[in-house]
């Protein structure tokens, strides 16, 4: 692609394209596969006359670029390339005025003027250009290309002035392009550009199109030149539903374009024709019938279980031709009772309490505009009983001031670990994985009171303590139990265990 500036009168093009196509640009699909040229070098003429009544007069100048191979072709080249490379003539240093649009007759080609105000240096013309032909082929202005000319050179006996190009018959199919007038000496620098409109008759294709809802079955248009009956490559069409709704799209390199249409079920118009930016080319719209069929579906519930006083998830799976359903209602069924659910992504679920711990039977009832009826599907919910939970733990005996470990073990009535939940005997402590809480008996219960430097102390305490387990899975129950802390006085100090002194302290251990 060349390093080409950004010209007013393409973004105008551009963008009224894309207008027009952003309605519907998401369901839109284009091709873009690139296109043969359709068109020989020797085709093309060019006359470099002041006027365009003296075309004849310049077959001399036709025949050099017709023929590069030539005597005065090569002397021509050699000269526009010596005077380019000795002077350094940059693209700004001449120009080249085309008119904003043009419009020529795909059939029978046509004559393009434009405006050519050549580099003067030593008494030569300097410049070396070509036309270079665009197709928008896509919504977001994607262009390819379709047509290039010969190289135009420099000459020594034309000055600034109207010159003229011809495109011969049927070189360019009908249809909307961009024109670039390119440098070819300077980093193929665009000097200019127009809109070239080829005139034509075109043929639109399409037939009536019958399928399920949703099943991504596409159908397809075509539009052909009326005159050769080649395709028409990126031309833009429209498409007219009964609905209201409208949608653009391009062809692709084989004139075609293909569509699923996203409709509900019903029957519908369906309307093919040449987009507003296409109006010089004239064709017949083209009317079918779409029936979209209501689709079949499938229903399945599935069991669930839950243990008694926790929720239960009722899940019933949706799909319709291998397809998870996106739309619609499951209405379950359950103990008298019924709840209507939104269907996402194939997938409808209800999270509902019952009473009592047995299996109760349950249904689910699809219901969709676009869908045909079904039969209800059936299940089960279980709802089981939690499991009774025990908690082993042995009366502990611990010296003050030095604390002493041990374990609470929780395990269900039948003797299984129970691996998560918590326990709490003062603290809280986590069951581990081997149904485990560690503690530690350890406080200041024999303490009494100080007078002076007399402290007394009691020799034994005995506490009974709550010792309680709370599940952290709804499958169990919470329990609890007590046990006995024994605590006995000895001095942190000395170890002593019975009344003494030292460090000027008296110590009173009473029974």
């Amino acid at each position: 692609m060349y390093n080409k500036k950004i010209y007013l009168i393409l973004l105008l093009f551009i963008v009224s394209i894309c207008t027009l196509s952003a309605a519907s640009a998401s369901e839109n699909v284009t091709d873009t596969v690139a296109i043969d040229d359709a068109v020989s070098d020797d085709a093309v003429t060019i006359s470099n006359e002041d006027s365009i009544s003296e075309i004849d007069d310049n077959s001399k100048n036709q025949e050099i670029l017709a023929n590069p191979e030539s005597d005065d072709a090569t002397l021509s080249e050699a000269k526009s390339d010596d005077i380019l490379s000795g002077a350094g003539v940059l693209p700004s240093q001449y120009s080249i005025n085309l008119n904003d649009e043009y419009q020529i007759v795909g059939k029978n080609g046509g004559t393009i003027i434009y405006s050519l105000t050549p580099y003067q240096m030593m008494g030569m013309n300097a410049y070396n250009f070509y036309f270079d032909l665009y197709a928008v082929v896509d919504n977001a202005g994607n262009t390819q290309e379709i047509y290039q000319s010969n190289v135009f050179a420099s000459d020594s006996d034309r000055a600034i002035g109207n010159r003229q190009f011809t495109f011969p018959a049927k070189t360019i199919a009908p249809g909307k392009y961009i024109l670039y007038a390119v440098n070819s000496y300077m980093q193929n620098t665009v000097m200019d550009a127009a809109i070239l409109n080829v005139k034509g008759n075109a043929i639109i294709t399409a037939s009536d199109y019958t399928s399920n809802y949703n099943s991504g079955a596409a159908t397809t248009v075509k539009i052909t030149d009326k005159d050769t009956g080649l395709p028409l490559k990126y031309v833009e069409g429209k498409i007219e539903i009964s609905n209201g709704k409208t949608q653009y799209f391009f062809t692709d390199s084989k004139g075609q374009f293909s569509w699923v249409p996203s409709l509900n079920a019903g029957t519908y118009k369906v309307t093919y024709s040449l987009s507003e930016n296409f109006k010089h080319v004239s064709t017949a719209s083209v009317t079918r019938n779409i029936v979209i069929n209501k689709a079949p579906v499938s229903v399945k519930a599935t069991k669930a279980s839950a243990y008694i006083g926790s929720k239960v998830k009722l899940k019933a799976t949706v799909t319709s031709e291998g397809k998870n359903v996106k739309e619609g209602k499951v209405t379950f069924k359950i103990n008298g009772k019924t709840y209507a659910v939104n269907v996402k992504n194939g997938v409808a679920t209800k999270l509902v309490k019952l009473p009592k711990a047995k299996k109760y039977a349950y249904t689910a009832t699809f219901n969709g505009a676009n869908f045909q009826k079904t039969k209800a599907a059936s299940s089960v919910a279980t709802i089981k009983p939690k499991i009774a939970t025990k908690i082993i733990v042995k009366n502990q005996k611990a010296y003050r001031g030095s604390p002493k470990a041990f374990y609470v073990t929780v395990k269900t009535a039948s003797g299984k670990i129970v691996k998560s939940g918590k326990v709490k005997i003062i603290d809280t402590v986590k069951v581990n994985k081997k149904g485990k809480a560690k503690f530690y008996a350890t406080a200041n219960w024999n303490y009494i009171k100080q007078v002076g430097n007399t402290v007394y102390f009691k020799k034994s305490v005995t506490k009974t303590l709550n010792v309680k387990y709370t599940p952290a899975s709804a499958a169990y129950k919470p329990s609890k139990t007590k046990m006995k802390i024994t605590l006995l006085y000895k001095c942190t100090y000395c170890g002593s265990k019975t009344s003494h002194s030292h460090n000027g302290m008296i110590y009173i251990v009473r029974k």
